[in-house]
């Protein structure tokens, strides 16, 4: 008994320090546990709370931006006020109750707010233009443009197809036959020359350069008077001088001078010209060989161009073929047969010798005519025989040679030209030209009427008021571009002005009716290259596309109304014509020019395109009876020309065109530029800038100021319970950020949020 009681009233203190060292060590342990769960509540309520601030930033958005173009952008309320009072107001009951005892007593201390991204940025805008159209773009794209542009895909890219390859072989073609009529200009050229040079003034009177009318048969019929003259003459000498007739001496000796002169004159006329108009008839005709193998190595290029195209024409049959597949004309019909060159070259050949025979002649009677100046007969016998030949003879068998030789060229290539008149009877290409030519003449002037339509709507008068809105539209978008080339490595493509105008520019300048048609052949391929390649992939351009018509205005065609009367009445005033920006930010944003009607012109330009091709669709079709490639598609343009004016009168009178007679749906002036905006070869940061700047001029708002997302840094005060040491040592045993403070625990919360 007395053991148990030394053992419980001991005055040594050993478990009265145990137990306190005990006791201490939990009271710490739990200090701590308390103050840990204090901390985690604090850390996990001040991110709550500061994303919850952030959002209530964020939610103080600009109404303009939002309701004109569903755009988030920062505005309103001071956002450093909006977080202080988002977090005042949002404190959990228990802490708003001062009076009785709070668990955690948080305090926000500061807070910064910078911008993270702004409106202004391509990446920013267009992911904002991608979220509002993401469901709107297919189903629109697919129950309207789909719907309206895509059955024709086949058809008008075959159209483009026949086109260009009939335009490729059409120019090789009229090259060929330009060769070919100088080729035949020239053979009448130096007929005509040579024809009436002096060689053929000693055989035509009527020659106007044959003053004295000294005739070669005259000379030959006057040879036996000349011949009596010179033995009368001969025998006169002979007399005595007292029996002289002086007179008669006299006459004899001047009609015999003057037979010589005119045989003088005719040697003179033989001999002068005579060598070089064969050397002028040679050089024509072998310039005319020369032309000749010209045409017909061309003529093998449209051959070899004609191969490649059958070559690639296979290499796609599997794409299903359409009407006007199955009824391609015949191409290799553009090409002249290898007999028609050699037959050709021949007829050169005898216009050639042709002549030389003539010269020949005209050589032989030239040496006969120099025998009779030469000869003075001393009996009446040797007058007739010179060289055992009667040189009357002689004469009168080389006139008629030389006659007949002249008469035979100057029938076969002059007058009438018997050997060129047939040469183009039985040309049936010439035929086809003088139709292609009346053909051309037809649709330059139909062509002249959409130029003259074009240059009104382009030369409309504008306000300097509007000029100015442009240039501010200009710099707005130039800036942008520098702020977004600020913010990235690589720089964005910038477009030159009117580079978008390329498949317009023939509706304007002195561009002929066919190489528009190619033009804007070239122009359809990469319309449709580019629809399905967008809308198959559904690229962003296509959100982007469907995002501008859907929220951006352009310009109404009835406005336009008056400009069918302006075509016939110059003196109408154009004020009814007033084309403000307001009117165009689809234009523009698709075309990008400062010029107050450039961008509407140009948009009425690719729809001419665009219409044009259509309507020659059904023209290949209809006039596909032709045969001939060139009247087919000369005449289907002459067709689609007249269907193109009608269909823009329509689109301006009623805003609509139908697609096609094959197609009868009505296609909107807005469902053209919903193509362009698809096909267009703009960037997509050019577009983005675009609609940046337009956005800007219609809001007075500069987007590369108007954050869509921010970034806070919020500090936090709490008041610790216990010692700040044994709080410390929350730091090691977590990766909070906080630190101590004497008795208060601070964090830093960094959000980050965007729209």
């Amino acid at each position: 008994m007395r053991n148990v009681f030394s053992i419980l009233f001991r005055s040594d203190g050993t478990i009265t320090i145990f137990a306190a060292l005990v006791l201490a060590s939990l009271l710490m342990f739990f200090a701590f546990l308390i103050d840990y769960a204090r901390l985690a509540l604090f850390h996990k309520y001040t991110e709550d709370i500061s994303r919850t601030a952030v959002r209530s930033i964020l939610s103080a958005y600009d109404k303009q931006l939002f309701e004109q173009y569903r755009l988030f952008g920062r505005g309103g309320s001071d956002a450093t006020q909006l977080f202080e009072l988002t977090v005042n107001n949002h404190q959990p009951d228990w802490q708003q109750n001062k009076q009785k005892f709070t668990l955690l007593n948080s305090q926000l201390q500061t807070v910064t707010i910078s911008s993270n991204e702004q409106l202004g940025l391509h990446a920013v805008f267009g992911r904002q233009l991608l979220e509002e159209m993401k469901y709107k773009a297919p189903i629109d794209v697919a129950a309207d443009l789909w719907k309206k542009w895509m059955p024709l895909s086949g058809k008008l890219r075959e159209t483009a197809t026949q086109v260009n390859q009939i335009s490729e072989l059409r120019k090789l073609y009229e090259w060929r036959e330009q060769k070919l009529d100088k080729i035949l200009q020239q053979q009448q050229f130096v007929a005509k020359q040579v024809v009436k040079s002096q060689v053929s003034q000693a055989l035509n009177r009527s020659s106007s350069t044959n003053k004295k009318n000294i005739l070669l048969v005259d000379v030959i019929t006057k040879y036996n008077d000349y011949l009596n003259n010179l033995e009368t003459q001969a025998a006169l000498s002979e007399q005595a001088s007292e029996q002289l007739d002086v007179q008669l001496f006299s006459q004899l000796a001047q009609q015999i001078d003057s037979y010589r002169q005119d045989v003088n004159a005719i040697i003179t006329i033989l001999t002068d010209q005579l060598s070089s108009s064969l050397t002028i008839h040679k050089e024509a005709i072998a310039k005319a060989k020369r032309w000749l193998t010209e045409a017909e190595k061309i003529n093998n290029d449209i051959i070899a161009a004609e191969a490649k195209q059958n070559t690639m024409d296979t290499t796609h049959s599997q794409l299903a073929a359409t009407e006007l597949s199955t009824t391609k004309p015949d191409m290799i019909s553009l090409a002249r047969s290898t007999v028609y060159f050699e037959q050709y070259r021949a007829e050169l050949q005898l216009q050639a010798t042709s002549w030389e025979s003539v010269v020949e002649d005209s050589n032989a009677m030239r040496q006969l005519l120099y025998q009779v100046l030469q000869s003075y007969p001393s009996s009446k016998s040797s007058l007739y025989a010179i060289n055992g030949v009667l040189i009357k003879d002689e004469l009168q068998s080389a006139m008629v040679k030389l006659q007949q030789s002249y008469n035979e060229y100057d029938h076969q290539f002059n007058a009438p030209g018997e050997v060129l008149l047939k040469r183009e009877e039985d040309d049936e290409e010439r035929s086809v030209k003088r139709q292609l030519q009346s053909n051309k003449q037809t649709a330059n002037q139909m062509m002249k009427r959409v130029q003259s339509m074009m240059k009104t709507l382009s030369n409309l008068e504008i306000t300097d008021e509007e000029r100015q809105v442009f240039a501010d539209v200009k710099r707005r978008y130039n800036n942008n571009i520098a702020f977004n080339q600020s913010k990235v490595e690589e720089e964005i493509p910038v477009e030159v002005d009117g580079n978008s105008l390329q498949p317009s520019k023939p509706f304007y300048g002195d561009v002929d009716a066919d190489e528009t048609a190619a033009s804007s052949a070239g122009q359809i391929q990469k319309v449709y290259g580019s629809l399905e390649n967008i809308v198959t992939n559904l690229q962003t351009r296509l959100y982007y596309g469907e995002y501008a018509a859907l929220y951006f205005p352009s310009f109404a065609p009835e406005k336009l109304q008056s400009l069918i009367d302006l075509n016939n009445a110059q003196e109408q005033n154009n004020e009814s014509l007033a084309i403000t920006f307001s009117d165009q930010q689809l234009e523009y944003i698709i075309f990008g020019l400062d010029n107050p009607t450039g961008n509407v012109a140009a948009a009425y330009g690719e729809i001419l395109a665009i219409r044009l091709m259509v309507r020659l669709m059904e023209g290949l079709v209809q006039y596909r009876s032709l045969t001939h490639p060139l009247l087919i598609l000369s005449t289907a343009l002459i067709y689609a020309l007249e269907k193109t004016i009608e269909d823009m009168i329509s689109l301006i009178k009623n805003g609509y065109t139908v697609m096609s007679k094959h197609l009868p749906i009505d296609v909107t002036y807005k469902d053209y530029l919903r193509l362009m905006l698809l096909a267009h070869p703009t960037a997509d940061e050019v577009l983005l800038a675009r609609m940046i700047a337009v956005i800007e001029q219609t809001t007075s708002l500069e987007l590369a100021k108007i954050d869509t997302g921010i970034i806070t840094e919020a500090n936090y005060a709490v008041q610790l319970w216990f010692l700040p040491a044994v709080s410390q040592l929350v730091s090691y045993f977590s990766n909070w950020s906080g630190k101590v403070t004497g008795s208060t625990y601070e964090a830093t919360k960094t959000i980050g949020w965007s729209y």
